[in-house]
């Protein structure tokens, strides 16, 4: 009979693992125990562009990117993005007076031009260049040179690919890192990131005894003085299960 009882030894696993799990459970909790696996993170960027159909093209490719994440123009991302663009019109559009005094409508070729920076947090440059693309505008009398032009969409879209791809390129990709700085009370965990210590930001929980504790994950710059300060507060909410990410995929 004992034989029969234990035969299936995965369902005996199992009921031991659930007991186990319980008693373990019911035992007093001591302390907050976190333990951290490598995970990937993505790089928090600002975008500023004065063309508003290249600024939405760029928004689009940035959330789709899988180690960006596009944040509001607060000041406080990792990185920034700026993009100026203009028109030069290549030549002088030749008319011909019609019927009550009216203009033909041409297509005049113009060149797009394109300046873009991407800094760090402190305003450090990182890359920076200018892009140029030959297009069309449609005028009504005289061709429209503003940043609102219409622009031959393959023009705007080789532009955001090229924009992206310098500023992929130029964006260090060593994470920040995460440690385990301190357990305020019962309702407060700080996780905090730093260059140098710890385990990196992006990493899942594994373990932890606090269910109802308010997670923070801080970012700190590091001073002249040797200190560090909160120059970012990246997520603030309850911890997660096991095995869940601090910073979830988008």
């Amino acid at each position: 009979m004992m034989k029969t009882v234990f035969k299936n030894k995965p369902l005996l696993q199992a009921g031991l693992f659930t007991l186990l799990f319980l008693t373990g459970c019911a035992q007093p909790q001591k302390g907050m125990q976190v333990s951290l696996q490598n995970a990937p993170y993505k790089r928090t960027i600002e975008l500023s562009c004065n063309h508003p159909q290249l600024q939405s093209l760029l928004e689009q490719k940035i959330i789709q990117s899988r180690n960006l994440v596009l944040q509001p123009q607060n000041g406080f991302s990792e990185f920034h993005l700026v993009v100026d663009t203009s028109l030069e019109r290549i030549k002088t559009l030749e008319t011909k007076p019609r019927l009550m005094g009216r203009l033909q409508k041409a297509k005049i070729p113009v060149t797009f031009r394109s300046h873009y920076k991407v800094n760090n947090q402190t305003s450090l440059t990182l890359a920076q260049g200018h892009l140029s693309e030959t297009t069309e505008t449609l005028p009504t009398i005289y061709p429209s040179l503003s940043a609102t032009a219409k622009i031959n969409p393959q023009a705007l879209q080789k532009m955001a690919e090229q924009i992206l791809q310098e500023t992929r390129t130029h964006i260090a990709v060593t994470p920040w890192s995460t440690r385990v700085t301190a357990v305020k009370d019962d309702n407060h965990v700080t996780i905090a990131v730093g260059e140098k210590e710890g385990l990196e930001l992006g990493d899942t929980f594994t373990a932890e005894s606090h269910p109802k504790a308010t997670l923070q994950v801080v970012m700190f710059e590091t001073l002249a003085s040797g200190g560090n300060r909160a120059v970012l507060g990246l997520m603030e909410g309850f911890l997660p299960q096991a095995g869940r990410k601090l910073i979830a995929d988008k």
